[in-house]
């Protein structure tokens, strides 16, 4: 079997992830040429429907795709009071749901926000909880936030 120490995992729930990502920005791609360049004939209309479905598909199933091919375990705020607390005063300065936390097994320090608005989830690597004080994972977290409130993952797929 593949190891899974290291970041990114190294087997293949990542190679799955991966695929569907492509296969979402592939979607976009086929979709934005059909609208854009041809008429919306029936076989234009077929593929646009066609591209329309995949990206709805995907976006409800990708970040449970992602967290799955990263191997992220979801934290219960008792077990990380001080990085829960911080998520949680964060999200009420900027006014958006908290976000679920999930702690990835790796040893090198990183970070990413999976999903957007109230399916958003934020990841740290144990490297990174290990690497920097409160303070400082205070700020990645904010940072991640970010990403989530401003529904960065639907732009940059």
């Amino acid at each position: 079997m593949a190891s899974t120490t290291g970041f990114p995992p190294r087997d293949g729930r990542l190679l799955a992830a991966t695929l569907a990502s492509g296969g979402y920005v592939l979607a976009v791609y086929v979709a934005t040429t059909v609208l854009l360049v041809t008429r919306l004939d029936i076989l234009g209309s077929a593929l646009a429907g066609a591209a329309g479905l995949f990206l709805l598909a995907f976006a409800w199933v990708g970040p449970s795709l992602t967290l799955a091919g990263l191997n992220g375990t979801a934290v219960d705020p008792a077990d990380r009071p001080t990085a829960s607390g911080a998520l949680r005063r964060h999200a009420a300065v900027l006014d958006v749901p908290t976000p679920s936390l999930a702690v990835i097994d790796a040893a090198e320090p990183n970070a990413l926000t999976v999903g957007t608005g109230g399916d958003a989830t934020i990841c740290v690597t144990a490297g990174l909880l290990q690497a920097l004080d409160d303070r400082e994972l205070s700020a990645v977290l904010a940072h991640e936030l970010s990403h989530a409130a401003h529904r960065d993952s639907t732009v940059l797929p």
